[in-house]
């Protein structure tokens, strides 16, 4: 019990991790949007 305990903590931390990563992502190509929208005008 105690090792699949740990395992499914693991599991949560990297989808966690992944999360926030692919959220990063998004953010920054938002910027990048707005900066070529800003270059534009």
């Amino acid at each position: 019990m105690i090792v699949f305990h740990i395992s499914t903590i693991t599991l949560m931390m990297k989808n966690i991790e992944f999360t926030l990563q692919t959220k990063v992502k998004q953010t920054k190509m938002k910027q990048m949007k707005i900066k070529q929208k800003i270059t534009i005008l």
